[in-house]
């Protein structure tokens, strides 16, 4: 009898974690999930149509440090009005459905009515911090929730091409894709811009000497956008804000937004200011914030990305097959 006490003790504890992981898994999907709306990349869109020229707050490289995010929104907002809010990517630390909305979810009330749009970074097309070895799996969570990759828009009169070359390459239908899109989009629009996260090139090589694009993307990439006219090309990566010039064209690399600076001449946090005129002239300046804010809401983006995931529903399966199992003990052990 004694025995048996233990084993339904047991049962009811294992049933009452699965309860309790299914509540907290449908109360917080609902509002992480269903909390969020026109996130979606607008790919193939004409945007703002009769529009001429744009202003634009581009940031990058945050990994998951939503405070930090949402200061530098709100200080950038204090100063400007913005078409629309750009991200090159690493919005997160790691590749995660769950970890994308409640991202999204925490950033959301900073943004107001402002649209936001992003491309992947290295960790948005990785579960693990840095690179992992199934780009095309772990880029099926961010187009679930954020949609294609790589895509064009045109807001106004400026043509937008985005890149996917989060793991420092374009692959060939990448490639196939922007020439075709230069080549039949492009004539559309009076300006255009190009968005990457891995830049080209390296800007600046007294701080660094990697992270830029593999060499064979590099030369396929020159060969193509050197036969057509781009106003500037802007990417993240790096983690610090640069100009350089690649095949022609002026490039700009965006400051860190949450993840670790390399720049140790301006150890800050910022964004970009991106303000494309009427007749297509690119005004870009950098700002930075001053701000204690060095750390995510960790804990948060854990249950987020982790309970909240596809793990807690096998963790709750197992816990009732658990309960089911000492329970039959029970009663077994009874006779």
């Amino acid at each position: 009898m004694k025995l048996s006490k233990i084993f339904f003790w047991i049962s009811g504890v294992f049933f009452a974690c699965a309860f309790i992981l299914l509540f907290a898994h449908t109360f917080y999907s609902d509002k992480y999930f269903n909390a969020i709306h026109d996130f979606r990349n607008p790919q193939s869109e004409f945007i703002a149509k009769d529009k001429h020229g744009a202003s634009i707050l581009m940031v990058s490289d945050t990994g998951s440090n939503d405070l930090l995010l949402r200061k530098i929104i709100d200080d950038a907002f204090q100063n400007k009005k913005y078409d629309f809010v750009m991200y090159l990517g690493d919005l997160t630390k790691n590749a995660s459905i769950a970890g994308y909305y409640w991202m999204l979810n925490q950033i959301k009330p900073s943004l107001g009515d402002v649209p936001m749009w992003t491309i992947p970074g290295n960790h948005e097309i990785s579960r693990r911090i840095g690179m992992s070895h199934n780009y095309k799996k772990d880029r099926a969570f961010y187009e679930t929730v954020m949609g294609a990759g790589y895509y064009w828009f045109g807001y106004g009169d400026t043509l937008f091409i985005t890149l996917d070359s989060g793991d420092e390459s374009l692959d060939d239908n990448q490639l196939v894709w922007l020439n075709d899109t230069l080549q039949k989009i492009r004539p559309m629009f009076h300006n255009c811009i190009i968005i990457g996260h891995v830049p080209p090139a390296n800007s600046r090589p007294d701080y660094f000497s990697d992270h830029i694009m593999k060499p064979d993307t590099i030369k396929k990439f020159e060969t193509i956008v050197r036969k057509y006219k781009i106003n500037a090309m802007f990417f993240g990566h790096v983690h610090f804000y640069s100009r350089g010039n690649f095949a022609g064209i002026d490039f700009y690399t965006a400051p860190s937004s949450g993840q670790s600076i390399r720049n140790p001449e301006n150890p800050k946090f910022g964004y970009i200011d991106v303000d494309i005129d009427k007749n297509g002239n690119v005004s870009v300046a950098p700002n930075y914030i001053d701000t204690p804010i060095t750390k995510r809401s960790s804990f948060t983006e854990w249950f987020a990305r982790d309970v909240l995931s596809v793990r807690v529903r096998l963790t709750i399966i197992a816990a009732l097959i658990l309960s089911l199992l000492f329970g039959i003990g029970g009663i077994i052990s009874r006779k």
